[in-house]
């Protein structure tokens, strides 16, 4: 059977967009590929047709997540938004309440630790970029670790935020941490 061209492209986007979903929602050691491919309407064997393996689905998913979260902190501040700005949307309720839409490394961070070394390189490769983005919002020598200190008081907050059972507790970690990265970014604001 012949397909139209560019079909295997398509499917290959279709299959990474259905584990990016799954895997948000359920989390990386959750989602089997037999699952996976069912919600994709795929057989099993179409994802050996795209992927040698589950860890490559997971690499690649994590580059395309980590590479928008990175355009979200470069274009921001050239959209007129401020780093602060984009911290305060970070710490939102929505953003904890919406964990399938939201930040992958608030969702994932904590099963990356035991994936393969290509996993966590590309994610080492991403965080690096996101720290970069984040230091062209600041000024100063201290510019680079007030961005890994900033995005990671948020990223800890957010999963904090998100597994506590206390909803005033939660809401208290949101506001705490903001105020707190909120004050490092002021001080190192371009």
């Amino acid at each position: 059977m012949r397909y139209e061209k560019g079909h295997k492209k398509s499917t290959r986007r279709h299959i990474l967009d259905v584990a990016a979903k799954q895997f948000l929602t359920q989390g990386i050691n959750a989602t089997g590929i037999a699952g996976l491919m069912k919600e994709a309407k795929l057989t099993n064997g179409a994802f050996y047709a795209h992927f040698a393996s589950k860890d490559e689905l997971v690499a690649e998913i994590l580059k395309d997540l980590l590479e928008d979260r990175e355009r979200q902190f470069t274009f921001y501040p050239r959209d007129g938004v401020s780093l602060a700005a984009m911290i305060q949307t970070y710490l939102s309720p929505l953003h904890r309440d919406l964990a399938n839409l939201g930040c992958p490394s608030a969702a994932l961070l904590s099963e990356l630790v035991r994936h393969s070394e290509n996993t966590r390189s590309t994610y080492t490769l991403r965080l690096e970029k996101t720290f970069a983005a984040i230091t062209l919002n600041l000024t100063g020598q201290n510019a680079r670790t007030h961005a890994i200190a900033i995005f990671s008081m948020v990223l800890g907050a957010l999963q904090l935020a998100r597994v506590v059972t206390d909803p005033e507790l939660s809401d208290d970690i949101l506001k705490n941490a903001a105020a707190v990265a909120l004050s490092l970014a002021r001080s190192g604001e371009k």
